[in-house]
């Protein structure tokens, strides 16, 4: 067997209060609560912090032009893979970004709408500019649908030669 060292000291007994010295001493994951006291004890009553509580208690948050960065990717990942904005909230997602990076704030639905808002109008001006320099005769072809919840929609697809053709 190996020697096991423990840089904290321990008490015998048959509760959990070894657990929580350990855990609050050797990963801080427990809060002794100073002001309640346990019924017929004049012990201080610990707590269990959560995954998310502790985390957050010992990461700081992304610094400004980061969190940027972070929030369009996910914008963007939202919009090309056609995601609802609501995916986000789920619990899937925020579990997959709490082990990618527990640092990570989701976007608001604001600054996803906003995103996607100056994304739509950067792309429309890219278009313009790369339809005003290359093209001399495009061909058009659109397409309408309505879907099942009767939203409509059209598709636009533009065709041109430019002269490296």
């Amino acid at each position: 067997m190996s020697d096991i060292k423990s840089t904290s000291e321990s008490e015998t007994g048959g509760s959990t209060s070894n657990m929580n010295l350990h855990l609050a001493n050797e990963y801080s994951l427990v809060e002794f609560q100073k002001d309640k006291k346990d019924n017929n004890n004049d012990k201080p009553s610990s707590s269990q912090l959560s995954v998310i509580k502790m985390l957050q208690r010992t990461i700081p948050p992304h610094k400004e032009t980061k969190k940027i960065n972070i929030h369009r990717a996910v914008t963007e990942w939202l919009v090309i893979d056609n995601r609802l904005l609501d995916t986000i909230k789920g619990k899937g997602f925020r579990h997959f970004m709490l082990q990618v990076d527990p640092a990570f704030r989701r976007p608001s639905y604001k600054v996803l709408r906003k995103n996607i808002s100056f994304a739509n109008t950067n792309t429309k001006k890219q278009i313009y500019n790369l339809l005003n320099e290359t093209c001399e005769n495009v061909s058009l072809t659109t397409d309408l649908w309505t879907s099942r919840n009767n939203t409509g929609y059209i598709g636009i697809t533009a065709h041109w030669l430019n002269k490296q053709f």
